[in-house]
């Protein structure tokens, strides 16, 4: 297997800086986060979802490729995948992303499945149709690129679990589509037994997402129930056994990425880098034969 980082989790250095980085802590990959800041998080400290220091937008990347390409060249860091934040009916910046990975030489974008608001929930057939409708144009749009349409197991979309991945991309080749497969988004929301989500996804399993959410009691109504929430933390104390993740990826031959995506805070980006990739790495020994 091999270990890289979206670089979503490493807000405050730009591209060169993160490239280096992680070659200096041994990870062998990077995944480039896609997304323009908010016009309000201007000024503000570097965060995961607000003020990045070096952002990249679908309609940026063609421009930048050829920098990243020598950045990661020379640091042997391989640019593995792209994680966009579009959607599927988004065709006109999608073709300018599928332009930028093609320059890039990255196979795999991610996009989102549409949401599905727990709290405010749409009619759930109207949105499944239309994402059903529009897959083959998104599709049709990556194609002349070679580029390989990835979603990921996500809460709050439509596609939470493996199975409703695998119930939304069935139609279409693995050549054309694929899963990230993130167990942190499932133990929130679309668990299912590690193996056998595996096992449905077989060739439409692109990459995993490395991180972890434990839950903690956020309120006790007055009735007495207890309201939960999820929060991000080491990946040795949330709810995801790594050990068993990492066994039946092994059981079922994956070899390809493992991508830190560990939204923990109160640790800064170069320790939690350094001490996730030891924690798994020795995991990862202590299974194989």
């Amino acid at each position: 297997m091999k270990f890289g980082v979206f670089n979503v989790v490493v807000p405050d250095r730009d591209a060169a800086g993160t490239v280096s980085l992680l070659a200096g802590l041994g990870y062998d990959g990077i995944e480039w986060r896609l997304r323009l800041p908010r016009p309000d998080a201007a000024g503000q400290p570097p965060s995961f979802w607000g003020n990045f220091v070096d952002p990249i937008g679908p309609r940026d990347l063609t421009r930048r490729a050829p920098e990243l390409r020598r950045i990661c060249s020379d640091a042997g860091v391989e640019s593995f995948s792209v994680a966009g934040y579009l959607q599927m009916h988004e065709r006109d910046d999608l073709a300018a992303a599928c332009e930028g990975c093609a320059a890039l030489g990255v196979r795999g974008l991610r996009l989102w499945s549409p949401h599905y608001n727990a709290a405010n929930p749409p009619d759930f057939r109207d949105v499944w149709s239309r994402a059903v409708d529009d897959l083959p144009a998104a599709v049709a749009v990556a194609a002349p690129f070679g580029v390989r349409l990835l979603f990921e197991t996500h809460h709050g979309t439509i596609t939470p679990s493996a199975s409703s991945c695998m119930r939304l991309l069935g139609g279409q080749s693995p050549e054309r589509v694929g899963v990230i497969f993130d167990p942190g988004n499932m133990v929130t929301e679309g668990r299912e037994h590690w193996r056998m989500g595996l096992g449905m996804l077989g060739p439409y399993l692109s990459h995993v997402h490395y991180k972890n959410n434990a839950a903690r009691v956020s309120e006790r109504r007055p009735d007495g129930t207890a309201a939960w929430e999820f929060q991000a933390c080491a990946p040795a104390e949330g709810l995801v056994d790594w050990r068993g993740v990492l066994s039946d990826l092994l059981a079922t031959g994956f070899d390809g990425y493992i991508s830190n995506e560990n939204f923990e805070t109160g640790i800064a980006p170069e320790a939690k880098l350094r001490r996730d990739l030891e924690y798994i790495r020795r995991l990862l020994g202590e299974l194989r034969p």
